[in-house]
């Protein structure tokens, strides 16, 4: 199926496709109004520097997302569900909390909480600030503490060493100043006035719910449906190029123009063997109405049962008072002689080739004669187009009916030419996997030729008529 095709299929279904896309856009409209309402709340904090600390932009995205890696910790949610004083466990806080850099970045982390109200919500997000204020300010005080515990080893052993030294002496004098020196490195760090995280706007809850928005949800929806059922038009439109079970003959005799002589039903020998009795009273009716000598069996595709039909209604006239030969004129694949157990030439393509080849005809029966395909030949179009064909089976067999058994149709020309010598042809597809298209484009495809189509045969159906 084509761009333009796949178009106008969409239009053909365009009010189906509405009409279901209307209904998953209520459900969903109803689905969004049932649902509970959710609100939220935002919480602003920033990191500050210290005086004389610079950060490069690098540096401040590390430090942003070090601190937003924290937020999400176990330890600072369970101090938020703490603070927030909620009936939270550290996991559903961690489901209702979001930890994000606001637009445009920078040293500033926003700090979302959703809950069941304006309240609960504000109140996780306010707590989730100021446990992420008191872990970074917990994580500096350690950082301090690290740093001087050196300092602090170091002074305590100066002092261990002073306490038996004379006072004024130069060993006391210097570890004195060693000590000093120390003492006031220590009291810089202390003193020192590094960056820091803190809030920088308490948390506010928006003045309505997040979610469900009906609105939102049911034109995406809508919009969502209307693409989902489209395409779907276009796959049960494809599908649907099928022939239904319940109508197959008048679907067919309405699409092709020309009678379902048959249904040969699938699985069932019973109703096979009648279906072929109602094939045979149409072909000896069509041959009263009309000089019909030379019948064609033509498929549509491969595997639609072209051998299977020509065989069953040779031998279904054989027991009428009819004389029939059946010619292989398969040259492809032919299949008549394994079927029927004769040789495989002399045939059909040695008797066109050689002239009148008495030995090449077998006989089934009284009436009932067979021709195999005969020997391969490079070009079977070229060869079934010489004007000798009709000649030659007229020499081969004084015969009342000559049933041809041709090539698929959508596989090979070979059918079109052998169709065009004969006085008319039936067309045989596959009830269940044959398109209505590909069997009209078939039964076009022999009218276009001049080939008389006497009528068609659905092949593998499930109910017999």
């Amino acid at each position: 199926m084509d761009l333009f095709e796949h178009f106008r299929t969409i239009w053909r279904w365009r009010w189906r496709v509405l009409a279901a896309s209307l209904v998953v856009s209520g459900i969903v409209l109803a689905w969004s109004v049932n649902l509970p309402p959710v609100y939220q709340a935002t919480a602003l904090v920033a990191w500050t520097p210290g005086p004389g600390e610079g950060l490069n932009d690098s540096s401040l995205q590390l430090t942003m997302r070090r601190y937003q890696q924290l937020a999400t910790t176990r330890v600072v949610l369970g101090d938020a569900v703490k603070r927030s004083r909620l009936p939270l466990t550290v996991d559903q806080a961690r489901e209702r909390a979001e930890v994000a850099e606001p637009e445009g970045g920078g040293s500033q982390l926003a700090l979302r909480a959703t809950g069941a109200t304006r309240d609960d919500a504000q109140r996780l997000a306010q707590g989730l600030a100021r446990a992420l204020d008191a872990a970074a300010a917990a994580q500096q005080a350690r950082a301090l503490a690290a740093a001087l515990a050196p300092l602090q080893r170091q002074m305590d052993t100066l002092t261990r060493q002073l306490e038996p030294l004379p006072r004024g002496s130069s060993r006391e004098e210097a570890l004195q100043a060693r000590f000093s020196a120390l003492a006031e490195t220590s009291a810089q760090l202390q003193a020192q006035t590094t960056g820091h995280l803190g809030i920088v706007s308490a948390a506010t809850a928006e003045p309505g719910p997040v979610s469900p928005k009906p609105v939102r949800n049911t034109l995406l929806a809508f919009i969502a449906a209307m693409v989902v059922n489209a395409e779907l038009a276009v796959v049960l439109s494809a599908r649907s190029d099928r022939f239904s079970r319940e109508r197959l003959g008048e679907e067919a005799a309405e699409l092709l123009g020309v009678p379902v002589l048959a249904q040969i039903p699938a699985g069932n020998q019973a109703a096979g063997i009648e279906a072929f009795r109602t094939l045979r009273a149409g072909i000896m009716s069509a041959k009263a109405s009309r000089d019909l000598q030379l019948l064609a069996v033509v498929g549509v595709a491969p595997r639609n049962g072209t051998t299977f039909v020509t065989v069953q209604l040779t031998q279904a006239l054989s027991g009428l008072d009819i004389s029939v030969l059946v010619v292989d004129a398969n040259l492809r694949r032919p299949q008549l002689h394994k079927i029927l157990a004769i040789p495989r030439d002399p045939g059909m393509s040695d008797v066109i080739t050689a002239g009148e080849n008495p030995g090449a005809v077998s006989s089934l029966s009284p009436r009932l004669l067979a021709l195999a395909a005969g020997s391969p030949v490079d070009d079977p179009p070229a060869l079934f187009s010489s004007a000798q064909v009709r000649k030659a089976m007229g020499q081969i067999a004084d015969v009342q009916l000559m049933i041809f058994d041709t090539p698929p149709l959508a596989s090979y020309v070979d059918a079109v030419v052998i169709a065009e010598q004969c006085d008319g042809a039936i067309l045989v597809f596959d009830a269940v996997t044959s398109s209505r298209r590909a069997v009209a484009a078939a039964a076009n495809q022999l009218r276009r030729a001049g080939v008389h189509l006497v009528g068609v045969v659905a092949n593998k159906t499930q109910h017999a008529r």
